[in-house]
């Protein structure tokens, strides 16, 4: 799961099972494949960043890992919208599993390497509020994106896909 993430991916994350099952008519153990793959590739792109920390600059990797992420995003987020098999949604989110697993880590060295002295664990809260507070944000405004779209009798991929697109712009 890429619970733990950069706003974007668990949101993302939280409306792939529904567009998986109500758009796609899978069943709840596809959709627990498709995010145990990002599980495994996080842990693979943990260990690739680990292993290149000395040649990649922060920037080429933290760059590297969010467009792995929102090309995961949006070849997951196909899903919903077309004919794309159901397997795009596994691959997608793996690719994304991937990239998190270069950025995330990164993103989080970062930030407490460039804390003042005396200052690591402000950082550390500022960093873990922010990432709180916005899957918080963006997963209620996808949620009233999903209610809203059951009130107009909407498609549920008429709700489940802007919320994908809006996270790939995140």
């Amino acid at each position: 799961s890429l619970s733990g993430s950069s706003p974007e991916a668990p949101v993302a994350e939280a409306f792939l099972p529904l567009s998986l099952n109500e758009v796609r008519g899978q069943s709840p153990t596809l959709a627990g494949l498709a995010l145990t793959v990002a599980t495994l590739t996080w842990a693979a792109g943990s260990w690739i960043n680990a292993r290149q920390a000395k040649v990649w600059t922060l920037r080429s990797a933290t760059v590297g890992g969010l467009m792995l992420v929102a090309l995961g995003i949006a070849v997951a987020g196909a899903t919903a919208y077309s004919k794309v098999p159901v397997i795009a949604a596994a691959i997608g989110w793996g690719i994304g599993g991937l990239g998190m697993g270069i950025a995330w880590q990164t993103l989080t060295l970062t930030v407490l390497s460039e804390a003042e002295e005396g200052n690591v664990g402000a950082s550390s809260a500022a960093l873990n509020l922010s990432n709180v507070l916005g899957i918080a944000l963006w997963t209620g405004l996808g949620g009233a994106i999903v209610a809203t779209g059951d009130s107009a009798d909407w498609g549920p991929a008429t709700s489940v896909g802007p919320i994908f697109a809006m996270m790939f712009l995140v």
